[in-house]
Order: C-alpha cells, then sequence, then structure tokens
C-alpha cells in the first residue's frame, strides 16, 4: 500500500462532474481493477452525490444486482428511484449536510431524478 499514489480526476466538460469510472480519486490500485465484465452494475459516489451504470467494478458501493446491458441497468434506475435515494440515506447518514430527499443524479444519461415521493 505504500507505492498508492491519488490519481487526478478527470472532469467533463459538460457537467462538471467527474467520471463515473474515476468516481471517487481513486487511489493507484492493483492489476486487473480497470478490467471490463460482461454484466453491468449500478454504482453510487458519496463525494459527487451520484449515480452511475458501469462494467467496471470496486466503487464506493455497487448493487449486487447485475445486468446484461446498460440499458437495462439504466431503466431499472429509473424504475426504482425510492430504492436507491435509501442506499444514499445508508450510506450518507448522518454525515451529510445536504437533504437526504433531494434529487438523485445518473451520471451516464445526465438525468435528474426526483425521490420526493421516498419517506422514511
Amino acid at each position: 500500500m505504500a507505492d498508492m499514489v491519488t490519481n487526478i480526476v478527470n472532469y467533463s466538460a459538460t457537467s462538471n462532474r467527474a467520471s463515473c469510472f474515476n468516481h471517487h480519486c481513486l487511489l493507484k490500485i492493483p492489476e486487473g481493477f480497470t478490467d471490463t465484465f460482461p454484466t453491468w452494475i449500478i454504482a453510487y459516489n458519496p463525494y459527487l452525490d451520484s449515480f452511475c451504470v458501469s462494467n467496471h467494478r470496486f466503487f464506493f458501493w455497487e448493487s449486487d444486482m447485475e445486468f446484461q446491458s446498460e440499458d437495462n441497468a439504466v431503466d431499472y434506475f429509473r424504475n426504482h428511484v425510492e430504492e436507491f435515494a435509501k442506499v444514499r440515506e445508508e450510506v450518507l447518514g448522518d454525515v451529510c449536510e445536504c437533504s437526504l430527499y433531494e434529487d438523485l443524479y445518473l451520471e451516464n444519461t445526465e438525468e435528474w431524478f426526483s425521490c420526493t415521493s421516498y419517506q422514511e
């Protein structure tokens, strides 16, 4: 671990958000980290407070479900926003100064999703 160095996050010129793959200022990690997988997952980045769909792994939080395509995962996210609002609440808990009921952002589609219907 002594040789680990912080990578610089590449910001998107259009959204001014870090790219999903570099979502949490990744440290230099062992071989295999950048491998792509045959299935897609939904991941959450607490630093940017956003979700993404990816065929990479090793995110801060990852769904247990795997999808056969990016479109299938995006559709699942769109149809289960309340589920992901709960994920954000579990991850951020008491450390967040923002409202846990703010809209959710999906990096892949650059869409905001309302989660105002989610209440504990």
